[in-house]
This record gives structure tokens, C-alpha cells and sequence, in this order.
């Protein structure tokens, strides 16, 4: 069985931005080895692509190999009186973690805007200037969507290049020098995946918000056909430096096949920054586990399960941890407990229709999509890739009542005009059927 891997994680190449103004409102809240990383990658935009959001992007990673085993656990700082909070600190002695901030402006960086950016602009122009400032190939930076690992400001300002948390860290950075309020959010949920071996890597994605006099900017490496998010939510700057150290032990963790010790330390770190962060929790149990540390594994990932039952990414570890100790009939248990877990979420089906679509399979993805519908019927997104199946089946009829049944379910308005834009444009290419 393959690993799980959480991370903003490396995607393919192309970048795309746009900043979007909205009304404040609330925001919503496999099989093997996994791993978290933040970022989901945004995609090539084909002109004769059917007229429907993007499915997230597989990525290609390098898989996780063994380590050396190590000697009995520490107790992680966090409060004992709840063993499910109680996270093992590895023995292992690390390495030196740098206090690193990942928002510091450089004299480079401050002349940069300097020289194209005056005080006495109004709010408007001084933000559509930084945006220019970062994507101009010719004026500006010139910035493109990068596969080469998680950087800081700084380090993605002189490389021009860098994943969706380092863009995120560059543009809050300057934005911030600027004056400007801005804010980092936390798109809480996999929005993309990729699998290497016995390695699966579930990527999440960031993005950031200005604040504004008429409302809030939103500022995203995705373009809007991929950015319909159904959780998200702001984040303090403690967790925002988790996700980087988190990122950083998982490239870490891959990268450097010999010695598990430097990812340990920057999963410690991310946890020392934020203890609730699960995804680094989960990731530091495969870097335990891979250490031989088994005992500080089991008892994170066994804790990670008690404050979420149905952690499905926690229930797979787990299952294959057991199985790799000999442990088969708890490996069975937690296997059987993750299928009962994946079979009632509503967003495994729907996982599995986004990967269908990828595979070119609409007939299966449509299967997944009315899965994840009767599941939880009020899912708009559900709603419009099921009219993406039906529209690459041909069935334009029934792609268009998918489409008319998610306006049932959404009042954010970008989507509501992207759909409208999709219903007619099929409705052209069916003639108006």
C-alpha cells in the first residue's frame, strides 16, 4: 500500500492570477503513505476545453524511502490532559532548523517597487500596479508557477518562480510594504494529488485577500474556472509559517533519501508554530514510521483519529503501518474503517469523479458525481462536473439541467456567471436544444 502525503505541494507550470473583488461574507468551513503539502497548481486554460471548471492537476513527486531506526519517544509540547492532543516528539536528534521569516522585504525588493510605484497613487492603481509589477514579463518580475519547492518571499522574488504558498508569501510581502491589509487564506481541503511509488501526496492550496475600500481582492496563482472552493478560511500568521515549515519537511522528506532527521525537525517546527496543525502531524508519522520510530508513529496517527474519526489519510497510515509490522488483522480493521469512511464522504466520490474526468472515463466520472450528489445534494460543484460528464457524453440536455440545478445551490456571483456562461454555450452548441 502507498503512503499519504500532505503539502502545498509542487504543480505543473503555467500561472495564472486574477484578483477579484466580493462582498465580505462568511467562509465555509487512497490508499498508502500520505502526505500534506499546500498547493494545488493551476492549469494550461485550453481554448476548446469543454465549458466547465478544471478538475485539480496531478503532480509527479519523489517517493519516501526508509531510514534508520531511532530510540524511545519524547512527549511533544502540547496539553497531556487529552492523550489524542499528546503528540510524540521523535528521539532522533535533529537538525538545526533556521528561524526563518518568510515575509522579510529586501532592499532589493523595496527598490523594486520604488521604482514603479508612487505614494501619491490612489489604493486601486497602486494595488493594479503590484499586480502588473509581478506578472509584466517585460516591466516586472515576470513571476511563473514553479515545480522546484517552497520559498520564501525573498527567494521568490529573485527566482521569478515558486509554488502557490511562495507567490502567496512575495505578493503579502510587497502588498504589505505597500501599506496595504491583506490576509492569508487556507483553502481547507485536497485540491490536488499526485501519486510515485508507494507515495501518494494530497496538496491543498493558499491564496491571499486584500482589503480594500469597496470589498476584498482576491489574489490567487488559479484562474476562476479552478478556484471554486467549498472550504476556506482566513489564517494567522502562526499557521501560515506551519504550512511553510510543514512544505519545506515534506520536500525535505523526499528529497534527501538518506537521513529523515532535517524533515523530523521542520514537522517539529510546524507544530511548535501551530500543535493543531494536522497535516504536519500526519506527515511527521511518516517520517517516524520511515525512521523505524513505530511506536511514536502509531500513537500520532492513533491521536490524530481521536480528534477526527474520520480522517480517512490518518485511517491509511495506520492500516499500512500495521501491515508492515505484521499486524494483519489491524491492519484489516483500519482498512474496512477507512472504506466505511471514504464510501459516506461525499467528497471521495466526488475525488474519484475529478480523477475520471482527468482519465478521460466521463461515464465513470458521471457515476461518481451522482454518488457524491446523493450524499449531499446542496454541493454546487458537485452539481456542475456532473454537467461536465454529461457534456463530454454528449448529453447536453442533461448537461444543462446539472447546470441550472447548481444555480440552486450557490449565491456566490462569479459562479453564478460562469455557469451561465457554460449553459450557453452549450446551449449554442446544441443548437439551442
Amino acid at each position: 500500500m502507498a503512503e499519504l502525503i500532505y503539502s502545498n505541494g509542487p504543480l505543473p507550470s503555467r500561472v495564472l492570477s486574477r484578483g477579484r473583488t466580493s462582498r465580505r461574507r462568511p467562509l465555509r468551513a487512497g490508499i498508502g503513505i500520505v502526505l500534506a503539502l499546500v498547493c494545488a497548481g493551476p492549469r494550461t486554460v485550453d481554448a476548446q476545453a469543454p465549458p466547465f471548471s478544471g478538475s485539480p492537476t496531478p503532480v509527479a513527486s519523489r517517493p519516501v524511502t526508509a531510514f534508520n531506526a531511532v530510540d524511545r519517544p519524547q512527549l511533544y509540547r502540547q496539553s497531556v490532559a487529552d492523550p489524542s492532543s499528546t503528540i510524540l516528539r521523535s528521539a532522533r536528534a535533529e537538525a538545526a532548523v533556521p528561524d526563518i521569516d518568510p515575509l522579510a522585504v529586501t532592499p532589493a525588493m523595496a527598490s523594486f517597487l520604488a521604482e514603479r510605484i508612487t505614494p501619491n497613487m490612489q489604493r486601486e492603481t497602486r494595488l493594479r500596479k503590484l499586480q502588473e509589477a509581478i506578472f509584466d514579463p517585460e516591466d516586472g518580475l515576470g513571476i511563473t508557477y514553479g515545480t522546484h519547492g517552497t520559498f520564501t518571499a525573498a527567494e521568490t522574488f529573485e527566482r521569478a518562480t515558486g509554488n502557490c504558498l511562495s507567490f502567496t508569501l512575495l505578493f503579502v510581502s510587497l502588498a504589505r510594504h505597500l501599506g496595504f491589509v491583506t490576509h492569508f487564506v487556507e483553502v481547507d481541503e485536497v485540491t490536488g494529488w499526485s501519486q510515485q511509488g508507494d507515495v501518494s501526496f494530497n496538496h491543498w492550496h493558499m491564496f491571499a485577500e486584500v482589503e480594500m475600500a469597496n470589498g476584498v481582492v482576491q489574489v490567487d496563482f488559479l484562474p476562476w474556472s479552478e478556484r471554486q472552493y467549498r472550504a476556506r478560511r482566513r489564517i494567522e500568521e502562526p499557521r501560515m509559517r506551519a504550512h511553510f515549515y510543514n512544505n519545506v519537511g515534506a520536500q525535505r522528506l523526499t528529497l534527501h533519501r538518506d537521513d529523515p532527521s532535517g524533515a523530523i525537525a521542520y514537522f517539529h517546527k510546524a507544530l511548535d508554530l501551530d500543535p493543531t496543525f494536522t497535516p504536519a502531524r500526519l506527515n511527521l508519522a511518516v517520517a517516524q514510521r520511515r525512521a523505524g520510530e513505530t511506536l511514536e508513529a502509531e500513537a500520532n496517527l492513533l491521536g490524530i483519529l481521536r480528534q477526527e474519526p474520520g480522517s480517512s489519510q490518518a485511517a491509511t497510515n495506520l492500516a499500512n503501518l500495521y501491515s508492515a509490522l505484521g499486524r494483519a488483522s489491524e491492519a484489516d480493521r483500519w482498512i474496512k474503517k477507512r472504506d466505511r469512511f471514504l464510501k459516506q464522504n461525499p467528497f471521495h466520490h466526488y475525488r474519484l469523479g475529478l480523477r475520471a474526468l482527468k482519465d478521460d472515463q466521463p461515464e465513470q466520472a458521471r457515476g461518481h458525481f451522482r454518488r457524491a450528489i446523493a450524499r449531499q445534494v446542496d454541493e454546487a460543484t458537485f452539481h456542475q462536473h456532473l454537467a461536465e460528464a454529461y457534456f463530454r457524453l454528449g448529453r447536453f440536455a442533461k448537461a444543462g439541467a446539472s447546470l441550472r440545478r447548481a444555480l440552486d445551490f450557490t449565491e456566490d456571483p462569479e459562479r453564478i456567471r460562469a455557469i451561465e456562461q457554460a449553459l450557453s454555450k452549450i446551449e449554442r452548441r446544441s443548437g439551442g436544444a
